[in-house]
């Protein structure tokens, strides 16, 4: 999908249809894992500690969301919202390492536009453990979050999280 989402409450109802038609029973607590100019998850979600983050198909990923964003989504995040394995894939986010805003201008205008002219920063998902240098940067470096940039008309997926 391209980064227009309708702006991030459109991302965030996005996540919340992608988990209602998965059956997952806390679908209308879903937000998408992206930042504006102005607010990025640490804005968006609610600091629960003992709340895990988990896939559909039982790993978890993060003992919380300061476990996420501290070091990020252990092996990275491998399945859908279904449980179906992923190939590792880019990710829409304009969220730094921080879990704030990567760029205040860089973000498909609000996430509004698919603008080929337009520029996002995009997340990978995972990567395979081997070889071992590649994957040891993706997780030091926080790259499931920020790893560069991409043309909004492009295609990429959306994190989304229980919030």
């Amino acid at each position: 999908m391209s980064g227009d989402f309708g702006g991030l409450d459109g991302a965030d109802l996005r996540c919340r249809n992608l988990a209602k038609q998965a059956g997952i029973a806390a679908w209308p607590t879903f937000r998408a894992w992206l930042s504006d100019a102005d607010e990025g998850p640490l804005d968006r979600f609610t600091l629960i500690p003992a709340m895990p983050y988990v896939l559909p198909t039982g790993e978890r990923i993060a003992d919380s969301l300061g476990d996420l964003v501290l070091n990020g989504p252990r092996d990275g995040i491998r399945s859908d919202e279904l449980g179906k394995p992923l190939p590792p894939s880019l990710v829409w986010t304009n969220t730094s390492v921080a879990a704030a805003p990567f760029s205040a201008l860089d973000h498909c205008q609000t996430w509004d536009s698919a603008s080929p002219e337009l520029l996002a920063r995009v997340g990978r998902s995972h990567l395979p453990k081997l070889p071992l240098d590649k994957w040891q940067a993706w997780h030091d470096e926080r790259q499931w979050t920020s790893l560069m940039y991409r043309a909004c008309s492009e295609s990429a997926r959306l994190y989304c999280f229980e919030n």
